[in-house]
């Protein structure tokens, strides 16, 4: 090896020492106003950040507040820099109760308001100059040592540093890779691992809202355009906050991309004089939910097959575990909780994607996150037996995969409903499960003794059965609708079942 490859890599290992910082829990003072303020007004900060700040409007301060900093909001508002619009000033520390003088903030604003704003000292001069003073030894050092070399060079120092080949040692030569290797070993990379790099803070001042199209339980869905493309941007109510921070969280997870999973670009904040917004930009499906999709669509069997297949293919890579060579670049089995004609989305009239991982949980966490009070998430229609009636082993992560199973089985029977399996072409309704035995918003208890007590299960029509593509669909859902978890089918079996069907495209198939 040269000296000056030696040298380069020893300026970047003293870069990346330089540059790394542990992230250490502190405590901050909170506002009242702030859900995660504990009674003696202060807050824990996971990632070391407190913060103050003000909403300005003409010049006057309209309100203004301090709290702990979340992980996603770092990334915008402390920065160096800090985090300043026309109408809010946010400022960072990361000291314990560092943001506790709040009127030392406010008479800061006001002079910013009146003078202009001035950045405030960056938390990481300190370390910027040990990099430069690093830097310029490094400089020193290198041009020592070719002073060094030049007047000493010789035989010896030559074979010392490999300048000259010594007839006794046979060195090995370096890999020679051929153009389709190299190609190869680029593409490696953006197979799916790692999470997705995005600058997040330029999502708001450049995606334009078009129209409002849906409503859910945290907020909003719109159609936007970004840079030229057509995005969908998701709203949050500033009162869910960590109902965003978890969903983007769970769209970050490694290896998390795939064709059959909602893809995600990036995270916000935009914030305006009367309230703030939590964003997550995702793509755009023309189609939008399977349940508005199922209202005027018609399926032919090939079609529907195609379709199943696309969901169970996100299902069961989502609760997959994928294992790398270290925690960061590997992948946690996930479990949706909440799977539904809702949110699923159609990309076109074959292909559909899983989307809305809000109550997602995975097979790292849901030991900490799940327990007897809040077990019961998700739509109640489509609930698993084993949740309604409370019997769900909490301690096997399994279970939560199976609910999931459980629930995706009524997905695939909305869908029959709008498949064209014989010679009648009259107008197919799409319907709900149970939509005859209990209300519009059912309850727990409603659910719990139609599927559990009672032991029904929405029916499966005779005509279904005429066909060989919905006869093997009707089956699956049967084995799907096993009150004992262990014994319901996998999303990897019907995703391997269904990917055999369509590679025969016969008329006749093997059963499940």
């Amino acid at each position: 090896m040269s000296l000056w490859w030696i040298l380069f890599l020893w300026v970047i290992g003293l870069a990346q020492s330089y540059g790394e910082e542990e992230i250490v829990p502190i405590d901050c003072r909170c506002s009242e106003n702030i859900d995660s303020c504990r009674k003696n007004g202060t807050c824990e900060s996971e990632f070391g950040f407190c913060y103050w700040s003000a909403l300005v409007e003409e010049n006057k301060i309209l309100s203004h507040e301090n709290g702990c900093i979340g992980a996603h909001i770092v990334r915008h508002m402390c920065f160096s820099d800090g985090h300043q619009t026309n109408d809010m000033i946010v400022r960072c520390c990361n000291t314990t109760l560092c943001n506790k003088d709040m009127d030392s903030f406010l008479k800061r604003v006001e002079k910013e308001i009146n003078v202009g704003y001035t950045a405030p000292p960056s938390p990481e001069n300190s370390n910027i100059l040990m990099l430069i003073i690093g830097a310029a030894g490094t400089l020193l050092f290198v041009i020592l040592a070719f002073g060094i070399y030049k007047t000493f060079s010789s035989r010896t120092i030559k074979k010392l540093l490999g300048y000259e080949k010594d007839p006794y040692v046979t060195v090995a030569k370096e890999p020679q890779y051929t153009n389709h290797i190299l190609d190869e070993i680029s593409l490696s990379n953006t197979s799916g691992a790692g999470r997705t790099q995005f600058v997040q803070r330029t999502i708001s001042k450049q995606a334009q809202l078009i129209e409002l199209v849906g409503k859910g339980r945290y907020g909003e869905v719109w159609k936007a355009l970004w840079r030229g493309d057509p995005v969908a941007i998701k709203q949050f109510d500033p009162r869910d906050e960590q109902s965003w921070i978890q969903e983007v969280k769970m769209y970050e997870t490694s290896w998390l991309r795939h064709e059959n999973i909602l893809g995600h670009m990036g995270s916000d904040c935009k914030s305006t004089a009367s309230s703030t917004r939590w964003w997550i930009m995702m793509e755009f499906c023309q189609h939008g939910s399977l349940y508005e999709y199922l209202s005027h669509a018609r399926y032919t069997p090939i079609q529907l097959l195609e379709s199943v297949r696309g969901i169970y293919s996100g299902l069961e890579h989502l609760h997959s575990a994928i294992f790398g060579n270290n925690p960061n670049n590997s992948k946690p089995g996930i479990a949706h909780r909440d799977l539904k004609t809702h949110n699923i989305l159609v990309k076109n009239p074959t292909q559909c994607c899983i989307g809305d991982l809000g109550l997602a949980i995975t097979s790292n966490d849901y030991k900490e996150k799940v327990n007897k009070t809040n077990f019961q998430v998700g739509t109640r229609r489509y609930m698993a037996p084993e949740i309604l009636d409370s019997s769900l082993n909490f301690e096997k992560f399994f279970t939560f995969k199976a609910a999931d199973m459980f629930s995706s089985s009524y997905i695939i029977w909305e869908m029959l409903h709008v498949c064209q399996v014989d010679s009648d072409v009259t107008e197919r309704e799409r319907t709900l499960p149970y939509i005859d035995e209990v209300p519009g918003n059912p309850a727990v208890e409603d659910m719990l003794k139609v599927v559990v007590e009672e032991g029904k299960r929405p029916p499966l029509l005779d005509r279904w059965r005429q066909n060989p593509i919905t006869r093997v669909l009707c089956n699956m859902i049967q084995e799907l609708w096993c009150k004992d978890p262990s014994e319901r089918l996998s999303a990897l079996r019907i995703k391997k079942t269904l990917s055999e069907m369509l590679l025969h495209k016969q008329d006749s198939f093997p059963p499940v």
